[in-house]
């Protein structure tokens, strides 16, 4: 399960899958939502119940995606509006309005598996071209022939979701976090 954030995020996402009609939704964002399967107390915490996207993969690769130009709330403080505003400059969110927030990539120098978190990724990919590069490292597990076309599916599926987003009137978006994940050890 995933544990609900503080200052009422978590309440939010709760009521927006709550309120999310998946049969309702265009084919791009029913396959986009995991089925919410409730919440749960677990030692004293609150969990989100969400279908497992990487059930059957041996070797899951996940991509941490922010989408939004304005990854702020008007109901923030005026302290957590200023970071986001300045996080937001300093990335490929206000030029481009996606931003990677941790990914899995393979190293090379190891011969494993490295997972890189938002802080890495704020301070090593400021801008698109830097983005393209990690997204083609993230997809190295991938034939090389097919990783440019693969990329590109991606990129447009994402902004696909990012205009549906823009546009949606069911709930009030201003940032929203994309999970890709693709399985490293089946990628025909």
């Amino acid at each position: 399960g995933k544990p609900l954030q503080g200052a009422g995020r978590g309440d939010r996402e709760v009521t927006c899958y709550k309120q999310m009609d998946r049969d309702g939704l265009p084919p791009v964002m029913q396959q986009s939502f995991p089925v919410f399967k409730g919440l749960e107390h677990v030692y004293g915490r609150e969990y989100m119940m969400l279908e497992d996207a990487t059930v059957g993969m041996e070797q899951p690769m996940p991509l941490d995606v922010k989408i939004g130009y304005k990854p702020w709330h008007f109901h923030g403080s005026l302290i957590k509006r200023r970071n986001q505003m300045l996080k937001a400059t300093q990335t490929t969110s206000t030029r481009h309005g996606i931003r990677f927030t941790g990914v899995r990539v393979w190293d090379p120098k190891t011969s494993k598996m490295k997972d890189h978190d938002k802080l890495w990724t704020h301070r090593n990919i400021p801008t698109y071209d830097k983005m393209l590069e990690v997204l083609s490292w993230y997809f190295s597990g991938v034939k090389p022939e097919e990783r440019i076309s693969l990329m590109e599916r991606m990129m447009k599926r994402v902004m696909e979701i990012q205009a549906w987003w823009k546009e949606a009137r069911l709930v009030e978006t201003y940032c929203s976090s994309l999970l890709i994940i693709y399985d490293a050890e089946d990628t025909s």
